[in-house]
C-alpha cells in the first residue's frame, strides 16, 4: 500500500532515469496514453493567468560538495547550470548534492508586481531563496525543518514573497538541501489564487484527515466492545498512516510539531513504516492466514517484525537511510500483500477481493502522482492528492471490507451454531426415540418375563406364583366391598393311566384341553391355574351364595366328563374331585388353598367326582359332598 506511496514521493535508491523508464513502462502496459501540455519558461508577466508553472525552462545547478555560497554559485562560469527542459529534470530522487535553481522574472508594465513562489512538495527540509534587489540580495528561507516561525510565509508548503519591478528583470536564486526525494516543482502565483485555492485544498485536506481520524477511532471503539483484534491493527494503521500523511503534507510541521526542526524529519519515516507494520498484521487478521495458509501466515508475521523494528530505528538512524528504508518495506509491502490478497481471494477466502480492490485503488492514486512528477501528466488538483484519494478510498474499502467480513463471520457462525444445535436436537430426537424403543423392548421384555413368571407353559393358565398373586388381590377386594370368595380345587380322576398308555404328549394334549373347558365354564372375571401335575384351581370373586360356588363346581364336573379324542381315533374321559373353599373375609392364601386341598382329598375318599365345600371360618356345620 504505501510502498507505492513512498516509492512515487522518494524513486526508490535507483537512477531516476531507470525509475522514469520503469514507471512509463509500466504506464504503456496499462494502455494509457497522456500528452502534458507544460507551459515553457516565461520571464514576462503580464498578469493574464493566476498560476505560471515553473518547472519547464528553469535552470538548475548540482553542488556536489553541498559547501557553496551564493558568492561561489555568482562566481560560476557561464554553462554552468542547465536548463530544465520538462518537470521530469527536477525530479532527481535521493541526492546528498544540493540544488540550485535560477529564474529571471520580468513584469510588462500594468502587471502585478506581488507575487509568490510556491514548491509543490512539503517535505523538504531547508530551502533559501536570495532575491537581487539592486546590488544587494535578499535571504528568504523556509522548509520542512525550519520553524514555522522563521520561516518566510508560516504555510504548510515551501511559500516566498517575490516583489517584481515594471519592465525591470528580477533574477532569484534558490538554495534546495532535502534528505528525501528531491521533487522540485513550483509555481509562481498570484497571492489572491494562491489563498482561495489553499484554502480549498486545506479544506479537502481536513476532510481527508478527518475521515482517517473517524475510522481510526470507530475502528478502536469497536475493539473495544468486540474484543476483536482486527479492528486494533486496523484502528492503529490508520492512526500511524495518518501521522505520515500529516508530515508529508506539511502539515504535522506547520500545526502538531512546529518547533521540532531537523528531528522532525524523522516522523514521516516512522509514521508510514511504523504502518507497514500494523497493515502486515492487519492483513494477516483480514485475511485469516493463520487458518488456511500458515506459510503466507508466516510470512506476513516475519515481515510486520522486521518492519515494526525499522520503524523504531527510524527514530535514531540518519533520516536519509530511513527515508531509504521506508522505500524498500513500502515496495516489498505493495508486493507481499498484494499477492497474498490474490492468492487468498483465489481460494475464496472471506473479503479478499475487497481487499485486493482496496491496494488496487491506491495503486492508481500512487501511479497517477508518480506519472505528474515525472512529467508525463499535468500538474493538477487530481495529480497532486492521488495519493490521498486513492488512500482514502482504500481505507473506506478496508473498513467496508472489515465490517462486511465480521459480518459475514457472523453469519457463518450463527449458521454453525444453528447446525450444532439442530444436530444436537436430531440427535437427541434419535436418542429419546431409542430410549423409548428400548423402554418400550424392555416394558415388553418384563411383560413377557412376567407373563413366563406368572403363568403355566403348557396350558397357559396362571401358574403357583401367579395364583398367590392373584388371589391376595381377590382377598383384598372382597375384604374393602364384601361378598364370598370361592377356591375350587380339581384334582383329575383316570389322568394318570391315560398318561401312562399313550405318554406325555397325549398326557399334555389332556392336560390342554382341560384348562381350555375350564375357560368356557368360568366367568370372565375368574381365575384359573394350573397348580401343578394335573391340579387346576379356579378363583371365583363375588359368588353370591354357598349354591352358586356348587353350581360352578357342577358345571366343571359336566364339562369334563365329556369325551376326549386323542390322535383322531382314541376316545379318553377324565373325571375331577373338587374341593371348595368357601369365606366371606380375608384371610391368608395358604389357608384358603389348604381349606380347598382337604375339601379335594374329602371329595376322592368319598368315591371321586365328587365336590365338597368347606367354609372360612369352619362352620358349625358342613356341607356335604355333592357328585
Amino acid at each position: 500500500m504505501f510502498g507505492v506511496l513512498v516509492v512515487v514521493l522518494t524513486p526508490l535508491v535507483v537512477e531516476s532515469s531507470v525509475y522514469r523508464l520503469l514507471l512509463v513502462f509500466l504506464f504503456a502496459l496499462a494502455g494509457a496514453s497522456v500528452h502534458a501540455s507544460l507551459m515553457g519558461a516565461s520571464h514576462f508577466l503580464d498578469g493574464s493567468e493566476p498560476q505560471v508553472v515553473l518547472d519547464a525552462g528553469m535552470e538548475f545547478f548540482r553542488d556536489t560538495t553541498a559547501s557553496m555560497s551564493l558568492s561561489d554559485v555568482l562566481a560560476l562560469e557561464a554553462g554552468s547550470f542547465r536548463q530544465a527542459q520538462r518537470s521530469a529534470d527536477l525530479h532527481l530522487g535521493y541526492t546528498s548534492d544540493v540544488l540550485w535553481l535560477r529564474q529571471t522574472f520580468q513584469a510588462k508594465a500594468g502587471a502585478p508586481l506581488k507575487w509568490l513562489w510556491v514548491f509543490e512538495t512539503p517535505y523538504l527540509d531547508r530551502i533559501t531563496l536570495y532575491v537581487a534587489a539592486g546590488d544587494e540580495w535578499i535571504e528568504l528561507n523556509s522548509g520542512a525543518t525550519l520553524p514555522v516561525a522563521e520561516r518566510a510565509i508560516a504555510h504548510r508548503q515551501s511559500v516566498f514573497p517575490v516583489r517584481l519591478e515594471a519592465d525591470a528583470p528580477v533574477t532569484v536564486y534558490a538554495r534546495i538541501r532535502a534528505k528525501g526525494s528531491m521533487s522540485l516543482s513550483s509555481s509562481l502565483w498570484m497571492p489572491d489564487h494562491f489563498y482561495r485555492e489553499s484554502e480549498h485544498i486545506s479544506m479537502l485536506l481536513a476532510l481527508y484527515f478527518g475521515t482517517l481520524l473517524a475510522l481510526g477511532l470507530y475502528n478502536f471503539l469497536l475493539f473495544l466492545g468486540t474484543g476483536r483484534v482486527v479492528f486494533l491493527l486496523y484502528s492503529a494503521f490508520v492512526l500511524s498512516f495518518s501521522v505520515g500523511v500529516l508530515a508529508l503534507n506539511g502539515i504535522g510541521q506547520l500545526f502538531l510539531w512546529p518547533n521540532l526542526g531537523p528531528e522532525g524529519n524523522r516522523v514521516l519515516p516512522f509514521g508510514f513504516t511504523l504502518a507497514i507494520a500494523f497493515a502486515a498484521f492487519f492483513a494477516r487478521r483480514f485475511l485469516r492466514t493463520y487458518a488456511h495458509s500458515p506459510r503466507w501466515d508466516r510470512a506476513l508475521w516475519l515481515f510486520g517484525i522486521a518492519v515494526g523494528i525499522a520503524a523504531l530505528l527510524a527514530l535514531w538512524i540518519p533520516t536519509g537511510i530511513a527515508l531509504r528504508v521506508l522505500s524498500i518495506a513500502g515496495l516489498l509491502t505493495t508486493l507481499l500483500l498484494f499477492s497474498c490478497g490474490v492468492y487468498c481471494a483465489y481460494h475464496r477466502v472471506v473479503g479478499a477481493r475487497i481487499f485486493v480492490l482496496a491496494w488496487l485503488l491506491l495503486l492508481l492514486g500512487s501511479t497517477l502522482l508518480s506519472l505528474r512528477n515525472l512529467g508525463i501528466l499535468p500538474t493538477n488538483a487530481l495529480t497532486i492528492y492521488s495519493i490521498q484519494i486513492g488512500s482514502a478510498l482504500e481505507m473506506l474499502l478496508l473498513s467496508f471490507g472489515l465490517a462486511s467480513r465480521f459480518n459475514q463471520l457472523k453469519k457463518q457462525k450463527e449458521a454453525a451454531q444453528m447446525a450444532v444445535v439442530t444436530a444436537l436436537r436430531a440427535q437427541e430426537e434419535r436418542l429419546e426415540r431409542e430410549v423409548q424403543e428400548r423402554t418400550e423392548a424392555l416394558a415388553s421384555a418384563n411383560r413377557l418375563l412376567t407373563h413366563q413368571a406368572t403363568h403355566d407353559s403348557l396350558t397357559g393358565l396362571v401358574n403357583r406364583n401367579g395364583l398367590f398373586q392373584q388371589l391376595e388381590m381377590s382377598l383384598s377386594r372382597i375384604n374393602r366391598q364384601g361378598g364370598a370368595l370361592a377356591v375350587l380345587l380339581l384334582d383329575l380322576d383316570g389322568f394318570k393311566p391315560i398318561n401312562d398308555q399313550f405318554g406325555h404328549d397325549a398326557g399334555d394334549r389332556v392336560l390342554t384341553e382341560v384348562a381350555s373347558r375350564l375357560r368356557d365354564c368360568a366367568r370372565e372375571t375368574d381365575v384359573i391355574a394350573r397348580l401343578g401335575g394335573d391340579e387346576f384351581v379356579v378363583v371365583a370373586e363375588f359368588i353370591g351364595t354357598d349354591e352358586g360356588a356348587e353350581v360352578l363346581a357342577e358345571r366343571i364336573l359336566l364339562a369334563l366328563q365329556q369325551p376326549l379324542v386323542l390322535n383322531g381315533a382314541v376316545t379318553v374321559t377324565v373325571g375331577a374331585s373338587i374341593g371348595v373353599a368357601l369365606t366371606r373375609q380375608r384371610c391368608a392364601s395358604e389357608v384358603l388353598l389348604k381349606l380347598a386341598d382337604e375339601a379335594m382329598y374329602d371329595s376322592k375318599r368319598n368315591g371321586k367326582g365328587l365336590v365338597r365345600v368347606m367354609l372360612w371360618p369352619p362352620a358349625l356345620k358342613e356341607n356335604t359332598p355333592s357328585g
